[in-house]
C-alpha cells in the first residue's frame, strides 16, 4: 500500500530519498544499479533496477507507464518476476511481485556466466538496416539487440571473426565482431557498447 510519503509497504523497496538510516539498512532491501528489461502489454524496453527487495522494486523507466498494469521484468537471463505496478511518477515505478522472491538467488549470476553478461537483456526487435564488410554494403534484419551484440540475417559474405559495421536508423554506426554463423543468421559482438540511455531510448521508438 502506498502511503502519504510515497513509500510503499508489505516488502516494498523503499523509495523516499529522506528516509532513515536504518531503513537504508534494512536487510529485506538491496539496492542495486541493474539493467533490466520492462515487459509490459506494449512490449519490451530497457530499465534501470535502483533497489529490491523479496516483495518489489523500483526503477527507473524511459516510456510512459500506467499503475496498476502488471508487468514482468527479467532481471537477468532466465530471471524474470512478475508483478503489479503499484505507484507511477518521475519516470519511476513501484512494482509488487505476485510471490515473493529470493533475491540473492535471483540475482545471482549462473556457473560460467559474467556479470556483464548478466546486466545484457535482449530484446526481440526486427528492423531494417545494413552492414558493411570491407568496402561492400548489404541489407539485413536484426532479429534482436543488446547494449553488447545483435543478431542479424541474412549473414551473407560474413563470416566468425569478421569485423563488421552495423548501420540502423536511430543509431549510430556499431562496430563488432562476428561470433558465430548459422541457417544464414549471425550474431556479432559489439567492440563498444551501446550506451545504456542511447539504447533505452531506441527500443520503445522501435519496438
Amino acid at each position: 500500500m502506498l502511503n502519504d510519503q510515497g513509500r510503499i509497504g508489505q516488502g516494498l523497496p523503499n523509495t523516499d530519498p529522506d528516509a532513515s538510516a536504518n531503513r537504508r539498512t534494512d536487510q529485506r532491501h538491496m539496492s542495486v544499479f541493474r539493467v533490466g528489461k520492462l515487459i509490459t502489454s506494449r512490449g519490451q524496453e530497457l530499465c534501470l533496477i535502483r533497489n529490491i527487495s523479496s516483495g518489489g522494486l523500483m526503477a527507473h523507466i524511459y516510456s510512459a507507464q500506467a499503475a496498476q498494469e502488471h508487468v514482468e521484468i527479467e532481471l537477468k537471463a532466465g530471471k524474470t518476476v512478475k508483478g503489479l505496478v503499484v505507484w507511477s511518477r518521475d519516470r519511476k515505478i513501484g512494482v509488487q511481485f505476485d510471490e515473493k522472491i529470493d533475491v540473492a538467488d535471483v540475482l545471482a549470476p549462473q556457473p560460467g556466466e559474467s556479470d556483464q553478461v548478466a546486466r545484457a537483456p535482449r530484446f526481440n526487435i526486427r528492423r531494417r538496416g545494413r552492414i558493411r564488410l570491407g568496402a561492400h554494403y548489404q541489407l539485413i534484419e536484426i532479429q534482436d539487440i543488446s547494449q553488447g551484440g545483435a543478431k542479424f540475417g541474412p549473414a551473407g559474405d560474413a563470416k566468425v571473426d569478421d569485423e563488421i559495421i552495423l548501420l540502423l536508423e536511430g543509431l549510430p554506426p556499431l562496430t563488432g565482431i562476428v561470433r558465430w554463423c548459422h541457417d544464414d543468421m549471425a550474431g556479432i559482438t559489439f567492440k563498444t557498447a551501446i550506451p545504456f540511455e542511447q539504447l533505452a531510448a531506441w527500443v520503445p521508438a522501435n519496438r
